[in-house]
This record gives C-alpha cells, sequence and structure tokens, in this order.
C-alpha cells in the first residue's frame, strides 16, 4: 500500500529506530532492512537517519561505544543490501545518527528527547 500511495522521489528522509541497549545485531532486525529495501527500494537509505532508542539504558560510560558498534553493524549490513542492487550513488552511511530516549529529563548532554525529533523535522 505504502509503496503504491507515495512518491518516493519526494521523500525528504527515512528514520530509521533501532534500540541502543541491543547487544547483538538480530535476525529480525536484518530482515526487516532487507524487507524495506526490497519493498521501497535501495534509494530510500540514502535519505536515511539512523535514531537510537533506549539510548538512557545504556550506561553512560558505555554509551558511545554502544551507538559506534551499532552503527556499523547497521550501516554495514544497509551498505551490503544496497550493493545488490546496483544503488547509484552508493549508500555512504546515514546523514544522521540521534540517541533518544522517551524522557524529557536531561539525561545527557549528548543526546535528546524521541519527541524532539518527531517534532522539528520538517
Amino acid at each position: 500500500m505504502i509503496k503504491a500511495s507515495v512518491d518516493f522521489t519526494k521523500i525528504d528522509v527515512l528514520i530509521y529506530v533501532s534500540r541502543l541497549d541491543e547487544t547483538r545485531f538480530r535476525p529480525d532486525e536484518k530482515r526487516t532492512i532487507y524487507l524495506l529495501t526490497e519493498k521501497l527500494g535501495a534509494l530510500i537509505w540514502n535519505k536515511a537517519w539512523l535514531i537510537f532508542t533506549f539510548a538512557a539504558s545504556v550506561p553512560n560510560e558505555n554509551r558511545h561505544e554502544a551507538s559506534v558498534n551499532r552503527k556499523e553493524q547497521i550501516e554495514n549490513f544497509v551498505k551490503a543490501i544496497t550493493s545488490q542492487y546496483g544503488l547509484n550513488p552508493p549508500f555512504q552511511g546515514f546523514q544522521v545518527k540521534l540517541r533518544v530516549d522517551n524522557t524529557s529529563k536531561c539525561w545527557t548532554s549528548k543526546s535528546i528527547p524521541i519527541m524532539s525529533v518527531l517534532t522539528k523535522v520538517s
């Protein structure tokens, strides 16, 4: 239904949301990325933001390393999948990477509440 209703050349951004507190890149998430690519086209990833939720669940001293590891896992998989489709230009990585949580408290200076992402995107 989405593919029939949406002009993908006019999409400004795809927001891909993943949990930061996951310690491994699960098969169900890989399948989701594969299906999004198959059904919506590889081009959507060139306009994608990566949003990590549950960021406050990761201890502050591990948050940066967890962010880097999860980003690399997801980006590498998206690069592998989109290369099969001959994406031009090739996927270079997520344009924006944010750590968010469902709290509005100032839980860390480098992270933001999820609602601010959803309300400020125009």
